[in-house]
């Protein structure tokens, strides 16, 4: 159940920052520092403190909302997660602006997390699975799968499956991921 939880938080955090604005800031300083491996450890430092705050309200919720609103609101989550990224489909969110220091790489990329889909996505899930510790552990693998990517390939990524398609499975995948939450707490 542990490992389940863990891998669901890892694939759907990924699928959620495939193409999102902390992607692309990694990826630009990573490439303006030539250092994408320092830029890498300081994202995956910054993830890891908004991932906590997120999984802790999460898990708090867990513990003063019934399951069935905690599904509905869950589910309505990720709907809205989804139809965002398919309407977004032409966007680019970038913030590339010049960052120098460990600390200011570690603010730009907690502030541009904080309020983030991601951030909404791993506070249903640990309110969902009322367990923030697997939740947290999968959305640090999650981060660290597409910071990687960020850091070390996203250029030639970008060059060979266009962003749109990507945030279009993306945005489906939300979609189908809300119904069927909402569907399954309407059936129990």
């Amino acid at each position: 159940m542990v490992v389940d939880m863990i891998l669901a938080t890892t694939a759907i955090v990924f699928l959620s920052e495939i193409g999102d604005k902390t992607m692309f800031t990694t990826l630009c300083m990573s490439a303006e520092s030539g250092r994408p491996a320092l830029i890498l450890a300081i994202s995956m430092a910054a993830l890891t403190t908004a991932s906590i705050v997120a999984s802790a309200l999460g898990f708090l919720l867990s513990s003063s909302l019934s399951s069935l609103w905690i599904s509905a609101i869950a589910g309505a989550s990720f709907l809205l997660i989804g139809v965002t990224q398919i309407l977004k489909l032409d966007s680019v969110e970038t913030t590339c602006d010049h960052v120098t220091g460990i600390l200011g790489v570690y603010v730009t990329i907690l502030s541009s997390e904080l309020g983030d889909k991601s951030q909404l996505v791993i506070l249903a899930l640990s309110a969902t699975f009322s367990s923030p510790v697997p939740v947290v552990l999968g959305a640090m693998l999650g981060f660290l799968l597409v910071n990687s990517v960020g850091s070390f390939v996203g250029f030639q990524m970008s060059e060979r499956i266009p962003l749109r398609t990507i945030r279009l499975v993306a945005g489906v995948t939300f979609v189908v991921i809300g119904v069927l939450i909402v569907a399954a707490a309407l059936l129990v």
